[in-house]
């Protein structure tokens, strides 16, 4: 079962999203609550922390272009839950990027030096 800082985490993120224009459908698992987007150029998914099955939505979010996507393991962003304004705004984005013809083309060339697996160092 997920604490309630998690819930939070999760739901903040959640409202974060729909703010910014995104369809968010959340699922209410036994064990973990698990969010994916609905339409537009973007695939994605996060989950509040858990040990099984997808490492990587397991407190983060992972996105590909709609197009690319096969497998949550081979997104080309996976990023943790943003703790700040500064992360939601660079998640944000990302998630803009990724959902355009260049980010279908890095992804679906397989571009790796490309993908983003964590924020930027805060100067």
């Amino acid at each position: 079962m997920f604490k309630k800082e998690e819930e939070e985490e999760f739901f903040k993120l959640v409202k974060q999203l729909v703010l910014a224009g995104y369809t968010v459908n959340i699922e209410n698992c036994t064990d973990y609550l698990c969010a994916t987007n609905v339409g537009g150029n973007i695939q994605f998914n996060f989950c509040t922390p858990y040990n099984e099955c997808y490492p990587d939505t397991s407190g983060k979010i992972a996105a590909d272009h709609r197009d690319c996507f096969d497998k949550w393991s081979r997104c080309p962003l996976v990023l943790p839950f943003p703790k700040n304004e500064a992360q939601i705004k660079f998640l944000l984005h990302q998630l803009e990027l990724w959902a355009t013809k260049k980010g279908y083309t890095l992804s679906n060339k397989y571009h790796t030096e490309t993908w983003v697996k964590k924020y930027p160092e805060e100067t």
